[in-house]
């Protein structure tokens, strides 16, 4: 071999050995380590409230009326005959009643008052 093949020969060796101790020093000596952090991946731990002495309950709400109980609503026809304006529904089924039909003339409060007691004789079974 030439004086120049044997430098180039050299430096190869040189450089190969140079890579192999910085990657094995890398790897040996590196400050970030990947199994602690996946040790601890699960949620954060929580503690059970305990409620505060302070607070005051406030009172249950009124239950719901089942769904199945009838309503009344002013619901005007616009044809002329005030006797009809209410339409009542329980969810399922429609009805439109004709209440007070002894007055000539019904105000929406007094179909409105006829229409919570049709709702309540409905709805008493």
């Amino acid at each position: 071999m030439t004086r120049a093949g044997n430098k180039r020969v050299l430096a190869f060796l040189g450089l190969a050995v140079g890579i192999t101790l910085v990657t094995a020093s890398c790897g040996n000596s590196s400050r970030y380590d990947v199994g602690d952090e996946l040790d601890d991946n699960g949620p954060p731990e929580q503690a059970a409230a305990e409620p505060d002495a302070d607070i005051v309950d406030p009172a249950p709400a009124p239950a719901p009326a089942p769904a199945s109980s009838w309503s009344c609503h002013y619901v005007p026809t616009y044809d002329e005959d005030w006797h009809n304006d209410v339409l009542c529904s329980n969810g399922t089924d429609v009805d439109r009643p004709y209440l007070r039909p002894g007055d000539d003339f019904v105000t929406q409060d007094e179909i409105m008052e006829s229409a919570h007691e049709y709702e309540d004789e409905l709805n008493a079974g």
